[in-house]
């Protein structure tokens, strides 16, 4: 696993429960998996080296963050390297604007977007207001997205690439955990429901989420429709508003 912090650390007796031994690439050697008893490879996520490592010594790669370096990992998965989920599927996902032309494509639901190579003033106002303003790449957490609800909002802009999308007014926002096979068999989480603090943090979670059962079948139907789409291998978190 691409990196050893609380996901991966979680990950060690889940692994050790299914007879698997866990090996993390993360630049600490007492990362948090390591002290839960996996091995490490000691390196940055980027590190072509040691990213060399981790997967010629692994039977299975995956990702606990998206801050990995795609081309390296797309080279090892054309020497035939098992990488879940692919390489080329993460390239698509990691980036915000073509992740939403790849949702546009596969005929999901999605808001409306234009991209802007660097924002500004004019071009959100050109595009309407409210707006969603947000980092191509980079993005999480509430880092790399701008919330334009008026004219003044547009005074601070960064010169990123980036994409404005429409602003949805009074939405809650929800998250289903997908998992699932090349063979297509897949299981289903809890649908979640997610409270975001002002700064778009997560604050809390609700789970399973506070909704109708037709809410719940027809998130859970979205979800698994949107990773059989993407054709994708592994575990996905699929957030959506309501």
């Amino acid at each position: 696993m691409i990196g050893g912090g609380q996901l991966a650390r979680l990950s060690v007796p889940a692994a050790e429960a299914l007879g698997i031994a866990l090996c993390v690439l993360d630049p600490k050697a007492d990362a948090p998996a390591a002290r839960a008893g996996a091995t490490v490879v000691q390196g940055r996520w980027d590190d072509r080296a040691a990213l060399q490592e981790l997967v010629a010594q692994c039977d299975v790669t995956t990702f606990e963050t998206e801050a990995v370096a795609v081309d390296v990992l797309l080279e090892m998965a054309s020497m035939g390297h098992h990488i879940v989920p692919a390489p080329r599927l993460m390239q698509q996902l990691t980036n915000k604007l073509s992740q939403k032309h790849l949702l546009r494509r596969l005929k999901l639901p999605t808001t409306d977007f234009v991209e802007l190579a660097s924002p500004s003033r004019a071009a959100l106002l050109r595009f309407g207001l409210p707006a969603v303003l947000k980092r191509q790449h980079g993005g999480y957490d509430g880092r790399g997205v701008h919330i334009v609800r008026t004219e003044q909002d547009a005074d601070e802009l960064w010169p990123e690439p980036s994409l404005v999308e429409t602003y949805v007014e009074d939405v809650i926002e929800l998250a289903v955990l997908v998992a699932r096979t090349a063979s297509d068999e897949s299981c289903v989480y809890p649908v979640t429901e997610m409270v975001f603090s002002a700064e778009h943090a997560l604050d809390y979670l609700i789970a399973p989420a506070n909704q109708s059962s037709q809410v719940i079948d027809a998130a859970t139907a979205l979800a698994l429709r949107a990773a059989r789409a993407m054709d994708g291998v592994g575990l996905f978190a699929i957030e959506m508003f309501l």
